[in-house]
């Protein structure tokens, strides 16, 4: 099957051919792995770009010798799918951070309470998700080192006030804000974003059960629908926590994988996560790389069309909840 590759990914390739630093290689290829046609024609293709910006995240989050040590803040996520959770003053993101994950985050009724970023755990169903509340942004105000979290991390949460005057203006603020450090909550149709880092964004109405919220909220969505998918939540009731939870899983767009030792039961409860197309071979690469060298086919039990414990090639594109054994 032709692959058909589109004018955008081909110019997104060259911007890659051409990158001198890792910061702009990765840029290239994740915006390359964005825009790809998602067909047959390209599984290959897609798993050599992911195993690429694999190892490239790899070469750049390992310490170098003699480095010095750069200011600002990062957030480690430790192997876990990371959410920043972004928004303007007093929109509620640290209480709605608390409710999800359990953890006890620093919570007032004034804005810019919180400083620095906090890291939380989120569980969900057999996964945790790390949570990340960040300073507030603001016209005219926004830290220096935000937009490094923002780029670093798996998708962005873009909370909106809906007891706020200027909810709409609040969403344009924070994306433009950004958009000045070449970092896009989602993109509009024909915005120029080759080399630049693009989230996965949701757009989380909170406070819906302030009096004013469901007009609110319905303006926010008529404006900004076709940039974000929306929903709305309540971090003080607790009304729609539930569906946030899904649709962050949705958003991250992973898979859970559970290895299978030969003449033994996979662990239900101790799955691998990976990025959604993952393929057998990029599963033993993440489980240790000599085990990926000496890979000869696999085992699946749970894909579609496939009898379980059939034989699948080293390239079989891996769906969430397959159970896998590894044949070497």
């Amino acid at each position: 099957m032709p692959a058909n590759l589109t004018p955008q990914y081909l110019k997104a390739e060259e911007f890659y051919k051409q990158a001198q630093t890792p910061e702009d290689k990765l840029m290239a290829l994740e915006e390359m792995f964005r825009i790809i046609p998602k067909h047959k024609g390209t599984e290959r293709m897609q798993g050599e770009i992911k195993h690429k910006i694999s190892q490239l995240k790899k070469e750049q989050s390992a310490p170098k010798k003699g480095s010095k040590r750069q200011s600002g803040y990062t957030v480690d996520s430790n192997g876990y799918p990371q959410v920043v959770v972004v928004g303007p003053p007093n929109s509620g993101k640290s209480k709605l951070i608390s409710e999800l994950s359990g953890a006890d985050l620093k919570v007032a009724d004034y804005p810019f309470t919180t400083r620095m970023p906090q890291p939380a755990m989120m569980p969900y169903e057999n996964i945790q998700i790390q949570l990340v509340d960040t300073p507030a942004i603001a016209p005219n105000f926004m830290d220096s080192w935000m937009p490094g979290i923002v780029r670093s991390a798996d998708m962005i949460i873009l909370l909106v006030d809906l007891a706020s005057d200027d909810a709409l203006d609040t969403v344009d603020v924070i994306y433009d804000s950004l958009k000045t450090q070449r970092v896009y909550l989602n993109t509009k149709d024909g915005e120029e974003t080759i080399g630049d880092a693009v989230k996965p964004t949701l757009l989380v109405g909170n406070k819906k059960d302030v009096p004013q919220a469901k007009d609110v909220y319905e303006m926010v969505c008529e404006s900004y629908q076709k940039r974000f998918p929306c929903l709305t939540v309540s971090a003080v009731s607790k009304e729609g926590l539930s569906d946030l939870k899904q649709n962050i899983f949705k958003t991250l767009d992973i898979i859970r994988i559970y290895p299978k030792p030969p003449g033994r039961k996979a662990e239900p409860n101790s799955p691998i996560v990976l990025p959604h197309g993952c393929t057998v071979v990029e599963l033993a690469d993440h489980i240790h790389h000599d085990l990926a060298k000496t890979l000869k086919s696999a085992r699946v039990w749970g894909a579609q069309g496939y009898i379980d414990g059939q034989r699948v090639p080293m390239d079989f594109m891996l769906e969430d909840g397959n159970i896998v054994e590894l044949e070497t």
